[in-house]
């Protein structure tokens, strides 16, 4: 006599180990992800830390496409080099 009562078991039991792990997975992959809005390092994924820096080294006497480079104007980047001499760091927090 073969016992079926195993393989409904088991397959039970998988089934329950999936749906407790994919929320889990899920969740993780949410919180990685570069729209997340309650990301704590949501500032590196985004184009102010570029501004940011590039006009931190505008500031410290680099030139805008010789010691830094990025395809935008350089407007903006002496809009946000003003703005950190003015307030500072936390002048560009937006």
């Amino acid at each position: 006599m073969i016992n079926r009562t195993t393989g409904n078991t088991a397959s039970i039991l998988t089934a329950v180990i999936a749906l407790l792990i994919t929320p889990v997975l899920s969740f993780i992959i949410v919180l990685q992800s570069p729209l997340n809005v309650f990301s704590v390092n949501r500032s590196s994924l985004v184009d102010s830390a570029v501004y940011q820096y590039v006009a931190d080294i505008i500031l410290q006497g680099g030139l805008p496409y010789e010691d830094v480079f990025d395809h935008k104007g350089p407007l903006l980047y002496l809009i946000d080099a003003m703005s950190l001499k003015i307030g500072g760091v936390l002048a560009l927090v937006y």
